[in-house]
């Protein structure tokens, strides 16, 4: 709310016939400060409000002025208060209206007189071309009847249209005030404002604190019933308001929009947020490349500067940062701590396969084996470049010729030890993070991978991998950092072969990620190489995609193999031995794991 709301003053009958009493009532509340106030007078006629046979007829010939007295009153209230608003209660209403519609910012209909097709058509003619404010009161209505009403009002001119909850007792009780409604007609009809007119007894408190609530709850005008003395007020004095207690309502009501901020969060609420938060605290010695996560934290208040938790864990998600240096132990993880991390897809590779000799070399589709896994490896996004590693026996040389034409860098490492070898390429390359691709997958799929890379950065993951896919269309993601703790706790890797063992066997040392990939992405299928009828299959495959002019991503290949059963079924009865071989499962289980701290 950027603004108070307008306070109508409304006179009603309190004058009990006499002008004077509306000049007194003029008098008292024109020196009140509020910025926004009108005063709202029913110029009735007893004779067009009802018959001679009504009963309150003799007391409305009382309560009439003639023509020249309500153009004074008018006319003071207007220079006096800053507004007039007239209720539209009979023809005279609207006679009144049209000869001084000058002077008038807006008029209100009550809930009864919404079918009174006399006054509307009267009023309406009055308005012209400059129409006013119209408020029309639907107190009594329901929402399928406040339908209709709405719809019929909605064909009146006016400058702007108010829907008005509150209805007159006499005076209104507590419960019956009705404030949810309020809501409720706001969301219905957003393009209309809300009028709440008060009649809670003006001696209670509530008198004054409803209209505030009211305001809180977004009425742009308030209606209230004022006088100069209840004790001393035959009419319409029961709901009024002593200019005295008006100073009261009015300071509170101004103060409303103080309240509202225009900003969803005042500045002083981020201080205070800011200076209450608790933010990470590195609850051990982290290493430069490594990631911050849940579990090497702890979260305190600290004379420190540092990100917040959040910060940090988007940082690492959505701009792919780690730490760019070590965050000791007892402090904050500070922003310029941080830096882009490095990526690499590194494919290990050896010759001296014994079920398929040199499998690598072998041609599927006329490229050799290693060239088709590097092609996929290629196609990973996020990816900075990509790395053939193999070892410095003199056999695997010859891998040097099989590097896309130098698009993959090619590095010779440790024979046996393939995590050493990795961490060779880490070193020299300054990588921060790996893909993981064994050689011996000639269709490693970049959507799978692509997936997995943002899984790992998300979870801020030591290592990474997918629950369930096809044999030989994933890998793992690995930070670096871990595999150097892995070598640091183990003194080397001799079995890193099966690398990801190292890191699942030991969980309570590294924070292991494990993805369920979408349905589409994972198959029964066998797409990895060590035996003849592997080979069998996939030269059945590239050359399916050959006549079918696709690329080898994963959809493509499960189409074929979908379609194609014969081609699947080559290779389908072979298991991993990893899978099978119980004893090598039991020794891989011991080997890899960590021995407790003594």
């Amino acid at each position: 709310m950027s603004r108070a709301p307008l306070l109508v003053y409304e006179v009603a009958n309190v004058h009990g016939g006499d002008p004077a009493v509306v000049t007194a009532l003029i008098d008292a509340l024109a020196p009140l400060a509020y910025p926004r106030r009108a005063m709202k007078f029913h110029p009735i006629a007893a004779d067009a409000l009802a018959l001679k046979d009504f009963s309150h007829h003799a007391l409305y010939e009382k309560l009439g002025f003639d023509d020249a007295t309500w153009a004074r009153l008018i006319e003071d209230a207007a220079n006096r208060i800053g507004a007039v608003f007239l209720e539209m209660a009979d023809a005279n209403c609207a006679r009144v209206f049209s000869a001084n519609k000058a002077k008038i910012a807006g008029v209100k209909f009550q809930a009864s007189m919404v079918d009174n097709s006399e006054v509307l058509g009267l009023f309406a003619a009055a308005q012209g071309e400059d129409p006013v404010d119209v408020v029309v009161n639907v107190s009594g209505y329901d929402l399928a009847e406040l339908e209709v009403v709405v719809a019929r009002m909605a064909r009146i001119p006016a400058r702007r249209r108010f829907l008005q909850i509150g209805f007159q007792g006499y005076p209104t009780a507590l419960s019956d005030t009705q404030l949810n409604k309020l809501a409720i007609v706001r969301a219905r009809f957003p393009d209309y404002g809300l009028a709440f007119a008060d009649h809670v007894e003006g001696s209670s408190p509530m008198a004054r604190r409803v209209p505030v609530i009211a305001a809180a709850m977004g009425c742009e005008m308030i209606e209230k019933h004022v006088c100069l003395s209840r004790a001393a007020t035959q009419y319409d004095g029961w709901s009024a308001l002593e200019p005295a207690e008006l100073v009261e309502l009015q300071g509170e009501l101004a103060q409303i929009p103080t309240m509202f901020g225009e900003s969803f969060v005042a500045r002083a609420e981020h201080d205070y947020l800011v200076k209450g938060m608790v933010v990470p605290i590195a609850a051990e010695d982290h290493a430069s490349g490594r990631f911050v996560t849940t579990r090497s934290v702890i979260f305190r208040r600290t004379a420190q500067t540092g990100m917040t938790f959040d910060a940090l864990t988007k940082a690492q998600a959505n701009e792919r940062m780690i730490l760019a240096e070590p965050a000791p132990k007892g402090t904050t993880i500070r922003r310029a701590q941080l830096r882009k991390a490095r990526v690499a897809a590194i494919v290990a590779c050896r010759l001296k396969s014994s079920r398929l000799p040199r499998k690598a070399l072998l041609p599927i589709g006329g490229v050799a084996s290693v060239e088709r896994c590097l092609e996929g490896a290629l196609r990973v996004p996020g990816v900075d470049f990509v790395a053939l590693a193999t070892s410095t026996h003199p056999d695997d040389a010859a891998l040097a010729d099989y590097t896309l034409g130098g698009k993959a860098i090619f590095h010779r490492g440790d024979p046996d030890d393939v995590l050493r070898r990795y961490l060779d390429v880490c070193d020299a390359q300054d990588v921060d993070v790996v893909v993981r691709i064994t050689s011996d997958c000639p269709t490693p799929s970049s959507e799978v991978l692509g997936a997995l890379l943002e899984a790992h950065f998300a979870a801020g993951a030591d290592l990474t991998r997918a629950r369930r896919e096809a044999i030989g269309s994933s890998g793992q993601i690995i930070t670096v950092e871990a595999m150097r703790r892995v070598l640091k706790l183990m003194g080397g890797a001799p079995h890193s072969e099966y690398m990801n063992l190292y890191f699942e066997n030991n969980p309570e040392h590294f924070n292991i990620n494990i993805v369920d990939l979408p349905e589409h992405l994972i198959r029964d299928y066998r797409l990895t190489l060590d035996y003849p009828e592997d080979l069998e299959m996939f030269e059945a495959l590239f050359a399916e995609l050959k006549r079918r002019g696709q690329q080898a991503d994963l959809q493509n290949v499960f189409k074929i193999l979908d379609e194609r059963p014969e081609i699947a079924g080559i290779n389908a009865g072979i298991m991993p031995k990893y899978k099978v071989n119980e004893e090598l499962v039991s020794m891989l289980n011991r080997v890899t794991r960590i021995a407790p701290a003594a």
